[in-house]
């Protein structure tokens, strides 16, 4: 589960949406891009966000650097639900979620271990030395280096 309570960008967004569940307030705002830093990024993102928005809406967030509302990340799919409007509440709305998540946890959990494949393996492994490969570029890029 991912609880943004804040705004997240780059690699902070990243990581939230790689989680299964993906939960925001109505102010937050999300920037899953690296453009600005002239980075690629190296959260496995390359597996998780076209997973959760499709192909095509990760290139479009990856390739600018446009922010996101919690509103437009949930009509993209990035993020699954907005808990409340504000931050007020939203510890005790997460919360609320995740009792009703629970529930079912261990079913979810033996359904996934019994998914894990090769494939899935050969997948992953694939996204990290591309991801790691794109990363040594962005270090050895004097535009990156000037940024930093």
């Amino acid at each position: 589960v991912s609880a943004l309570c804040g705004n997240a960008g780059a690699g902070g967004a990243m990581l939230a949406l790689a989680a299964d569940y993906v939960w925001a307030h109505g102010n937050v705002v999300l920037n899953p891009s690296y453009k600005a830093m002239d980075l690629f990024g190296s959260e496995y993102w390359t597996y998780s966000l076209p997973k959760r928005c499709g192909a095509k809406i990760a290139t479009e967030l990856t390739s600018k650097s446009v922010p996101l509302s919690a509103n437009q990340a949930v009509k993209m799919g990035a993020v699954d639900d907005i808990l409340c409007r504000s931050a007020d509440g939203f510890g005790d709305a997460v919360l609320a979620n995740v009792a009703k998540i629970e529930i079912g946890l261990e079913k979810e959990l033996q359904r996934k271990a019994d998914h894990v494949s090769d494939d899935f393996v050969l997948e992953i492994s694939r996204c990290r030395q591309k991801e790691l490969q794109k990363m040594q570029e962005s270090f050895a890029n004097d535009t990156y280096n000037t940024k930093r």
